[in-house]
């Protein structure tokens, strides 16, 4: 390996490290990856996006709440949309 192979191979090996020592890093990128993905269910559902006004919306946002989640990470949460039909595939119902 040359020296400057080496020394990015151990800066990535400590990048690693405090990636993974790093908790709030983990359940925060988590969290806002869980929201992405109800956001879009939430748009495919509705047929709109966020503040879209079309004659094919099917539905309107009533705004959010907290759902608690354990994860492998540990305890975390994520805001959930509320509306009349949403269920979502990520995860279960209570």
């Amino acid at each position: 390996m040359t020296p400057d192979k080496s020394k990015a191979h151990k800066g990535q090996e400590r990048l690693k490290q405090l990636l993974a020592n790093d908790e709030e890093f983990l359940k925060t990128t988590v969290r806002e990856a869980l929201e992405g993905v109800l956001e879009a269910e939430m748009e495919e559902l509705l047929g709109a996006g966020k503040s879209e006004r079309t004659s094919d919306r099917a539905g309107y946002r009533w705004g959010y709440y907290t759902r608690g989640l354990i994860t492998r990470i540990g305890r975390s949460s994520c805001a959930c949309r509320k509306t009349a039909r949403f269920r979502t595939e990520v995860f279960e119902r209570y």
